[in-house]
């Protein structure tokens, strides 16, 4: 009896065993399945919420990148289903060189944008550019250009765009008008 006892047990834990093993892995193909959030590597320019109607290839398109980069930087395979309010993260297209290529600090007044930039290793001219991070206000604002001289501080005060007075985070970005190099700056603006 108690040898029929014992068999009867290692039976329904060998059963149990195995439904366990089964839930765990359904839930792990479950989880693998929904998009996770962008990882603190990915640098985010900019947030884009999808809209009806929407595609992978037209959002790439828009912001001049190829579908495969916003996916990796959403932690999302290449072909997951977008979903209607889903927000994702546009990373740069020309991420910012090193530091030895000089700085830029961006810091906003009320009305004003005060852009500071140093250390850079030969004369340069610099668009200088902002937009909403969260991408309430469509669109990137051309505010004005700055000319660096080799290695000089300079400060620059630009005048923010209506539609950003209001905007709590916004990116700014400076481009160098001749190598394409590009620098951004995410900034909280007190409204």
């Amino acid at each position: 009896m108690h040898t029929l006892f014992n068999k009867f047990s290692h039976k329904r834990l060998q059963r149990a065993g195995r439904l366990a093993l089964f839930v765990f892995l359904a839930l792990a193909m479950v989880a693998a399945a929904f998009p996770q959030p962008a990882s603190a590597a990915s640098k985010c320019v900019t947030y884009y919420t999808v809209k009806s109607g929407d595609t992978a290839s037209q959002i790439a398109h828009t912001y001049g990148l190829r579908w495969g980069d916003i996916a990796k930087a959403n932690n999302m395979k290449n072909d997951a289903r977008l979903k209607v309010g889903q927000s994702l993260c546009i990373p740069d297209k020309n991420p910012p060189k090193a530091a030895q290529t000089g700085t830029m600090k961006a810091t906003t007044n009320g009305e004003a944008l005060n852009v500071k930039m140093s250390g850079f290793p030969e004369r340069s001219i610099w668009y200088v550019n902002v937009n909403d991070t969260q991408n309430r206000v469509p669109g990137v604002f051309k505010v004005g250009q700055m000319t660096v001289p080799v290695n000089t501080d300079v400060t620059g005060w630009f005048k923010l765009p209506p539609e950003l007075r209001k905007t709590p985070y916004l990116t700014v970005c400076v481009k160098n008008a001749i190598k394409m190099q590009k620098i951004c700056h995410q900034v909280y603006h007190k409204v």
